[in-house]
């Protein structure tokens, strides 16, 4: 019964079991819980003891905020690169001088 569950708790589910509570998995091996009741998923739902977080929507913004991390990281790269082709294009200038002063 969900009611005599409190933190700290260990909780042993095994196929059929019902959830008592809202648990952290410490252990886990191809879990699939029907979360049908709650959500309405017709399909079982994947359950991983590595995965910490809250709800999907929360990934999504994790998702969101990786495509701008990349997308911020590719301009960076791009502007590195820009800015390593003016040194470059700085530096033969430098050495057409020198060569010219010979």
């Amino acid at each position: 019964d969900g009611a005599d569950v409190v933190p700290g708790d260990i909780v042993v589910l095994e196929t059929g079991s019902t959830v008592p509570a809202d648990i952290r998995l410490l252990e886990s091996r191809d879990m699939q819980a029907n979360e049908m009741p709650l959500t309405g998923e017709p399909t079982g739902v994947k359950k991983d003891a590595d995965w910490v977080g809250g709800t999907d929507e929360v990934d999504s913004d994790a998702d969101e905020e990786s495509d701008v991390d990349e997308e911020s990281d590719a301009e960076e790269t791009k502007e590195e690169e820009e800015e390593s082709k003016s040194q470059s294009k700085s530096k033969k200038k430098k050495n057409k001088k020198k060569n010219k002063k010979k």
